[in-house]
């Protein structure tokens, strides 16, 4: 089983291809002890890979977020971005701390962060006790492609719908695509990471597999390692 990798830094802290798919690993491992499909992590990992290039550490800095004040934050941390609502403001928690304090985890743990995904219709998470409706979260509309979050563990079809779910259903919570948004990316991103989840069995020794992978890429194979930056 690969360890995480993960940097802890603001906006631009990204990691190499390599890390990238130990990451993919890691989180293919996590969600599929939850009975995820691989199209349905695919998808998931599509966006992930826009969002936080696979790292855990990750947090935004554009709008002026520390880590000073947690668990309060401005803007998008962690693999999925989690963002604090209403957005940049930091009027209330920025869930992805706040649920690590609920669970006693750290926020830039990439285990407890793919378990705070299966919790992503729980309303004890989702409102974060406020009574106000969810923060975040799986929210369904006749408005932007939509299935139910069951429905979404468990799909077969193909990455690019799996990545169009993920987006509208998880992320956007809206019809259409803003200009900023690569969504092209993003499938091809989904597709990646069902080829590197393709020749691994989960909870099996990574290593070999990435440098596998690595040498079809025509690049020389990183050293498989855990990084912090304090």
């Amino acid at each position: 089983m690969p360890d995480w990798i993960y940097r802890i830094g603001g906006t631009g802290t990204t990691l190499s291809q390599d890390d990238q798919d130990n990451n993919i690993l890691c989180i293919y491992d996590a969600l599929n002890r939850y009975g995820w499909t691989k199209v349905a992590i695919a998808g998931a990992c599509g966006c992930f890979q826009q969002e936080s290039s696979y790292n855990p550490g990750i947090y935004e800095t554009s709008h002026g977020g520390t880590l000073n004040n947690l668990p309060y934050f401005p803007g998008g941390m962690g693999l999925a971005q989690w963002t604090d609502y209403p957005a940049y403001t930091a009027q209330y928690p920025n869930p992805l701390p706040w649920s690590a304090e609920k669970e006693n985890k750290n926020w830039y743990d990439g285990d407890f962060q793919c378990w705070l995904l299966t919790q992503a219709d729980n309303a004890e998470y989702t409102s974060m006790d406020y009574g106000q409706g969810p923060r975040w979260g799986w929210q369904t509309s006749n408005s932007y492609p939509s299935i139910s979050f069951n429905d979404y563990i468990h799909f077969n079809g193909t990455v690019d719908d799996a990545v169009k779910y993920w987006f509208y259903c998880l992320e956007w919570h809206a019809a259409g695509i803003p200009d900023w948004v690569n969504y092209d990316e993003r499938v091809r991103q989904g597709k990646h990471a069902l080829e590197v989840m393709g020749g691994y069995t989960p909870s099996a020794d990574a290593k070999k597999l990435i440098t596998i992978l690595a040498k079809k890429r025509g690049e020389r194979s990183g050293r498989i390692r855990r990084t912090i930056l304090l």
